[in-house]
């Protein structure tokens, strides 16, 4: 992931929620090398190659692009060169260990941890996910309320670099299956589960109609206009007693997505906040 050059360039962008991922997936076209997503800011890391006025160029593309579409369009960022010795360090001092509920911890390949909790390896790369986003979070809360994992078999929908599918794992559950529709990041989930030794995620590409098999718990940490796009897929594939946790939705697009469901004959809607952004979830018709 790294090179050996004598600097990289360290950009740092200041988003709103909203265009979070937007701008990540901009990022990683451009050839960024990580992203450190922090509150309302994304840092990222470009080789010594790279031409910035490339960059520069595609920032005014996506601002012109939210703001066609309506969304909060400034977006604020710095271009710096920072000397390659201090780019190790740099980017590992921004990535903090992340206890979650009561069991789990997130931490990178080169943290140290003796605690009680569950350690969970999870390195940052191309693949979203390290434990750090509200909408990551929500999740892992919904994952540790099981009371009996080991008789759950759940259905991961963008896996990123598989930190729920591990996590479930981590937390008991009998069988995982990972889906991602991003090669790089069924790569991820596989090394990620080598670095866990984990042995029970099965990963399927590129989306939830290469499943097969019905599951009792589904979660599906995606946008909200992908969500309502596989909906009657998720529906198809979980069990008649099953449960569906949501993640990856703004505060402001719930309502809507919550009368799609609906309209499918759910009636019990749980939905949690935090941060801005929501979790929801409920049971079989």
């Amino acid at each position: 992931m790294i090179n050996n050059s004598d600097f990289f360039y360290k950009v740092t962008i200041g988003v709103h929620p909203e265009n979070a991922e937007t701008v990540s997936s901009m990022l990683f076209d451009l050839g960024c090398n990580c992203i450190e997503e922090k509150e309302k800011e994304l840092i990222s890391y470009f080789p010594s190659e790279t031409d910035t006025a490339g960059i520069e160029e595609a920032m005014r593309e996506t601002q012109q692009g939210l703001s066609s579409a309506g969304l909060f369009s400034e977006i604020p960022y710095t271009i710096e060169e920072i000397a390659s010795v201090d780019w190790n360090e740099t980017w590992k001092k921004g990535i903090e260990p992340v206890p979650v509920g009561k069991r789990l911890i997130m931490l990178a390949s080169w943290h140290s941890y003796d605690g009680e909790r569950e350690r969970v390896i999870i390195d940052p790369g191309m693949a979203f996910g390290t434990g750090h986003h509200p909408s990551t979070k929500l999740c892992l809360d919904e994952l540790e309320s099981f009371k009996n994992p080991e008789k759950e078999c759940l259905l991961d929908l963008g896996a990123g670099s598989g930190i729920l599918a591990i996590s479930a794992s981590k937390l008991g559950f009998k069988r995982v299956t990972a889906v991602d529709n991003d090669p790089v990041a069924i790569e991820a989930v596989k090394e990620n589960a080598i670095k866990n030794n984990i042995r029970n995620i099965a990963v399927v590409y590129p989306d939830i109609r290469a499943v097969s098999g019905l599951f009792s718990v589904i979660v599906a940490n995606l946008t909200s206009e992908t969500i309502k796009d596989i909906l009657d897929d998720l529906f198809m594939r979980m069990d008649k007693n099953g449960k569906v946790i949501l993640s990856g939705i703004l505060q402001w697009q719930a309502e809507d997505l919550i009368r799609q469901i609906k309209s499918k004959g759910i009636k019990n809607i749980k939905t949690t906040l935090l941060d801005g952004w929501v979790s929801i979830c409920f049971g079989g018709r």
